[in-house]
């Protein structure tokens, strides 16, 4: 089944017209009291080109946000995902408080927080910072497995393997997986980013593409900087 975006047949985030994600930032977007500080703060960190940190902030605490709207399927990520939040902003509790995600990753490299081959230290904002991009790299997979006319639990169990899975241990994997088959309707997920159904494939497709690039760019600040930690 192909998702309706305003009219459109779309199969992909790529397929929606670029003249309906200019659309939706004029209108949809622009309504939801939950989606227009992300979609914003999104901005704001594409433009800073060492990740300007309060804005990466408001961004997870409105994905935060929809992932408590959709109830038990992401109540673990959810729960993780602020306890990621508070990880960077306790490491930012300092005077003057790092203004860019680099500048706070060089501060607990220059304080000998982290091991070589990203053996990172956890607590620490590099942790923090690196559970939360991962999550919303789940959300990002999520929302376009929807784009693509996957059913809500096909489209989180999909997201899910291609993201967390490889990080977590069999407990946690078994877990996560239970959670999913408690994914609302259609009808839940549009009230969680403060949408209607009929606007929400756009709303996706325009999320998607504005975290992409946030989240690579915080992926190659990972590597460049020997922080990226792959262990489970």
């Amino acid at each position: 089944e192909k998702i309706d975006v305003i009219g459109l047949e779309c199969r992909t985030v790529a397929d929606v017209p670029a003249a309906a994600r200019v659309t939706l930032g004029k209108s949809s977007a622009v309504n939801s009291q939950v989606l227009a500080p992300v979609l914003s703060a999104l901005k704001e960190v594409w433009d800073s080109p060492e990740v300007a940190l309060p804005a990466l902030l408001h961004v997870a605490e409105g994905l935060q946000q929809i992932m408590v709207g959709l109830g038990l399927s992401m109540k673990l990520a959810a729960i993780d995902f602020q306890n990621n939040i508070q990880k960077v902003m306790d490491s930012r509790a300092v005077d003057p408080a790092p203004a860019t995600l680099r500048a706070l990753l060089a501060a607990e490299l220059s304080l000998g927080l982290h091991g070589p081959g990203g053996h990172l230290r956890d607590p620490s904002g590099a942790m923090g910072s690196l559970w939360l991009r991962r999550t919303m790299e789940f959300m990002v997979e999520f929302f376009d497995g929807l784009l693509r006319g996957c059913s809500l639990v096909q489209a989180g169990r999909a997201a899910y393997t291609t993201t967390l899975e490889c990080y977590h241990g069999r407990i946690l994997r078994a877990s996560f997986r239970a959670s999913l088959r408690a994914m609302p309707g259609e009808a839940i997920v549009a009230k969680a980013m403060g949408l209607s159904v009929e606007s929400l494939g756009v709303v996706l497709a325009e999320l998607c593409q504005e975290l992409r690039p946030v989240l690579a760019k915080m992926k190659e600040l990972a590597v460049e900087l020997d922080l990226e930690d792959s262990r489970r």
